[in-house]
């Protein structure tokens, strides 16, 4: 340093030309930048070898030493921080694993693979699905073209009932055409949708998150829709439940309704109240829990759905089939508003369009129909995405209708119903 002191001094008390001066001074100091580059380009080469050489031996201890002596000499090199997060998730430390891949400089590439392992790993091994969403979704903030991202926030949306962030997200993916065909299955169920895996999926999270709200009530709607389906089949088969036993269940009325106690603002608990409601004609019931509900249920187009369903019971037929084309305005997949619409054209007079809704509800127990036949919605074909497209079509929502056809390869429109 003293004698780059000197030679700034010796340029400005100089006889020289002032541009001779500062050419000196330039030169100096690209040439001790230039010098601090290369320092750290040798010692990171450096780094990278003992570290490779680590790992390759195995050698986890001494690795964790070198990589993270490494991350704080020279933290913007990508590769110290995956070689710390290698050595983490070697001794099973996979939330510091998650972190050190997510430490990766933003400006590399190996930044974004980093950052979508790293949430891979909260999502699985470490069992951290909240901080794995939120990896996620602020993963697609920079960069939403990655499919995997994408297909991993839409199961876990469907896997926990949470209904609005699911089809935000399939249509975020479809907007950038990067979504599995099973999504259009989640879209089109979205208001009935329940999983095989759900209560398993769901009791796992609860290890991580006990009494956390989002995972209690998804595993009881879903194991709710188990208890349903054995019933079905007993009905079916006169025999009693194989699969499931009240011993090991509790029963709808002690675990919804403890639950809908204990979170009454929860909209999939309201639904579900509601829905039991209607079932047995319990209007005033649904008319006090419409009453109790908080305003986000104005975004949600079941309520819209409720809220014709009282009126129509009311004799209010104009205020019924506002209600209800609000309902499809805001989710026109939702076949169950079209079937209580055909009802009010129906009243009105206006047959035509009463056989157009009806052959729409149609064709709508048709693709229901064909899903619950599927071992798995991943085994959903191109025939089914087809039918949804006509579906869709006719049903006015536009932004499904281009990306089937885009997706199923038709350049042409798709035929309407008929």
């Amino acid at each position: 340093m003293d004698e780059f002191q000197n030679i700034l001094k010796k340029c400005f008390s100089s006889k020289t030309s002032g541009l001779v001066s500062l050419s000196v001074i330039g030169l100096v100091i690209t040439v001790a930048v230039f010098g601090s580059q290369w320092r750290r380009d040798w010692q990171a080469r450096d780094f990278e070898r003992q570290c490779r050489a680590l790992r390759n031996s195995r050698d986890w201890s001494q690795l964790a030493t070198v990589s993270e002596t490494w991350t704080r000499n020279d933290p913007g090199r990508a590769n110290a921080w995956l070689f710390r997060a290698e050595v983490a998730e070697s001794q099973r430390q996979y939330v510091a694993a998650a972190e050190f891949l997510f430490q990766v400089p933003p400006q590399d590439p190996k930044s974004i693979p980093a950052a979508m392992k790293g949430a891979t790993i909260l999502l699985s091994k470490a069992n951290r699905p909240i901080e794995g969403v939120d990896a996620l979704e602020k993963l697609l903030q920079r960069e939403p073209r990655i499919a995997e991202a994408h297909h991993h926030l839409i199961q876990y949306y469907a896997l926990t009932l949470q209904r609005d962030p699911l089809m935000r997200q399939i249509r975020f993916a479809i907007a950038h055409k990067r979504e599995t065909p099973e999504a259009y299955v989640y879209l089109f169920l979205v208001d009935t949708l329940r999983l095989s895996n759900g209560v398993e999926m769901n009791n796992r999270w609860l290890e991580a998150y006990p009494d956390h709200e989002t995972f209690l009530v998804a595993k009881a709607l879903h194991m709710e829709e188990r208890r349903e389906a054995a019933r079905r089949r007993a009905a079916e088969s006169k025999d009693n439940p194989t699969d499931i036993s009240s011993e090991t269940i509790p029963d709808r009325s002690q675990t919804l309704a403890e639950l809908f106690r204990k979170y009454p603002h929860n909209l999939e608990l309201m639904a579900y109240e509601i829905e039991q409601s209607l079932l047995v004609g319990e209007i005033d019931r649904v008319i006090t829990v419409l009453s109790q509900a908080p305003p986000e249920i104005d975004e949600d187009n079941r309520f819209w759905r409720f809220k014709g369903q009282v009126h129509e019971d009311k004799g209010q037929i104009d205020e019924a089939e506002l209600a209800y084309r609000m309902s499809v305005k805001m989710n026109p997949l939702d076949w169950r508003t079209w079937n209580s619409l055909a009802k009010i054209e129906r009243l009105k007079g206006r047959f035509s369009e009463v056989n157009r809704l009806q052959n729409l509800v149609k064709s709508a127990d048709k693709l229901r129909h064909q899903v619950r036949g599927l071992d798995a919605v991943e085994n959903i074909g191109n025939e089914w995405l087809l039918d949804l497209s006509r579906f869709a079509q006719e049903a006015g929502d536009d932004q499904i209708v281009k990306a089937l056809s885009q997706r199923i390869g038709r350049a042409s429109p798709i035929p309407a119903l008929r």
